[in-house]
């Protein structure tokens, strides 16, 4: 076990005196703002951070850790780098509202939570934890409405969500990555990236059995057309961005207001299909308000509309 001390502080991991000789040690570690602590083999942190009252960004990634360090008495804090320990639990977080940056993973950590006041946070990374076989990560709803409108960059690859809906919040998402996990509705996941996402760039689903449904990566580009430019890693090209748009336009329906004042759905490329047309005089009401219209009349549409209700009365 390796504990970490303020001989660890004022030391480089080479073991080089980073402390002046004639520099009081008080007066050293309240001008730290950085503390590389990463790879020692620390297992357990005391109140040795206390020390560092003005600690901007701390390392203490590939350690042993199995407890986060108590950081109540460093609030100017902005950038934690913790991965790649044994934590399983997010904790003592409740003074550090300058927080924007946190690393947590290649943890054991199973919920999600202890963000209720951290309103500035724009990172957030807690990829691959190591859970129990058939869990998944446990999001905190209040957690993530705290930081719901700063978070910019989110990564929980690897920790077996079945869904996105956790995090629709986040209103200021520009890069989420949700490779390796379970999740496999593509309408949920459409709708919460076109209704909430109005930022995003670039999105990561690799791995998940939505890649898999029908016209997956159409649905999801056209979900957020206008700033997605990554997806799974491909970049998406204007020309592919322009030929979705021409096939969404091509398959809306387009409306026409009959003399009764009700609305005809004229499909594009579909009049053959349409059947609901049974009279002669339905038929005749449709083709005279069509032909109101002057302008952009589409001739051919009018005559290939027309022969479809004549087949239909026919058969009938």
């Amino acid at each position: 076990m390796v504990k970490l001390t303020i001989d660890m502080l004022i030391r480089k991991k080479s073991g080089q005196l980073n402390k002046k000789r004639d520099e009081s040690l008080t007066r050293f570690l309240k001008k730290q703002t950085h503390l590389n602590l990463e790879n020692r083999q620390i297992t357990e942190i005391g109140a040795e951070l206390k020390s560092c009252p003005n600690l901007l960004v701390l390392y203490l990634y590939d350690n042993q850790l199995t407890t986060m360090p108590d950081l109540t008495k460093n609030i100017y804090i902005e950038a934690i780098y913790i991965q790649n320990n044994c934590i399983s639990r997010i904790q003592y977080l409740d003074n550090l509202s300058k927080l924007k940056k946190i690393y947590l993973g290649h943890n054991h950590i199973c919920v999600l939570e202890g963000f209720e006041t951290v309103e500035q946070l724009e990172e957030l990374n807690i990829e691959c934890q190591k859970l129990a076989p058939g869990d998944s990560l446990i999001v905190d709803p209040f957690s993530v409405f705290a930081f719901s409108k700063t978070l910019k960059i989110l990564n929980v690859a690897g920790d077996n969500l079945t869904s996105i809906a956790a995090f629709e919040s986040c209103v200021s998402l520009r890069v989420a990555n949700f490779t390796n996990n379970f999740i496999d509705n593509l309408a949920e996941t459409a709708d919460v990236i076109s209704k909430k996402w109005f930022y995003i760039t670039k999105l990561d689903f690799s791995g998940n059995p939505i890649c898999s449904a029908h016209k997956y990566r159409d649905e999801i580009i056209l979900a957020a057309i206008n700033t997605l430019e990554i997806l799974d890693e491909k970049e998406i090209t204007e020309n592919t961005k322009q030929f979705l748009r021409g096939l969404k336009l091509k398959s809306e329906p387009k409306n026409r207001i009959n003399s009764n004042g009700a609305v005809n759905h004229i499909e594009r490329g579909n009049n053959s299909n349409n059947k609901n047309h049974t009279s002669s005089s339905s038929k005749n009401d449709v083709i005279n308000d069509i032909n109101k219209d002057t302008n952009g009349t589409d001739h051919k549409q009018i005559n290939t509309y027309s022969f479809s209700c004549d087949k239909n009365n026919n058969n009938n």
